[in-house]
This record gives C-alpha cells, sequence and structure tokens, in this order.
C-alpha cells in the first residue's frame, strides 16, 4: 500500500488508498475507534472488492457516511486474502465532520477598532 488518507470533502468523510500490486486479495475493511489503541469496529457493511493478484497500481475510495460531527476518528485499513486471513496495514486519524457552529469568530473591523 502506497497510500491511505481519510479527508474530509463536501462534509463527508473520504478514504482514499492507492495499492501498486496485490495478491491474493479479497478486499479490504475499514476500521474505526476514537482512539489509537482502543478497540476498533469495522464500519464498512461489506468488503470493498481487491483486484486479487495485480501487478498494478489501483486507486480505491470509500465514504464514510456515519461519521459524526467534531469526533475524532482514528481509521484502519485491513486487506482480507481469500483464504480469509486478515492484516491490519495502516492507521491514521481524522477529525469528523466540522461545522462552524458555536465557534468564536472575531471580524478583522472589531480587532482593528479596539486599538
Amino acid at each position: 500500500m502506497s497510500f491511505f488518507r481519510p479527508s474530509l470533502e463536501d462534509g463527508r468523510v473520504v478514504i482514499r488508498w492507492t495499492t501498486e500490486s496485490e495478491l491474493d486479495n479479497a478486499g479490504f475493511n475499514i476500521l474505526r475507534s476514537h482512539s489509537r489503541n482502543g478497540e476498533f469496529k469495522q464500519v464498512n457493511e461489506k468488503l470493498i472488492q481487491g483486484k486479487g493478484t495485480s501487478a498494478e497500481r489501483s486507486i480505491y475510495k470509500w465514504v464514510d457516511v456515519s461519521a459524526k460531527s467534531g469526533v475524532v476518528y482514528y481509521y484502519q485499513i485491513e486487506d482480507v486474502s481469500f483464504a480469509g486471513e486478515r492484516s491490519t496495514l495502516i492507521t491514521t486519524k481524522l477529525k469528523g465532520l466540522i461545522s462552524a457552529k458555536n465557534k468564536l469568530r472575531i471580524m478583522w473591523s472589531e480587532l482593528k477598532s479596539q486599538n
């Protein structure tokens, strides 16, 4: 795996990853936790299909529609072989859907008038 990154796009958590090759890969699961060392739970309903055995680069995308606003999440990606063997590949962190509601905002004109 050469790339794995969750990001915020249009108010949704979008997870993208890239493999440079795959060997006996049935697919992937996305797991999520509230802490790096916490219990990770699978958030995709069904296995995200892999390419089996391939020497070519493959690009994947999955959207976490169950992410909550203002919550810090840790994501893992798990590789699943055709034999059913599971292997955690990467862990990363992302703060979930963020809104400006109830945030302190100061306008430049307000700061200028205080001087």
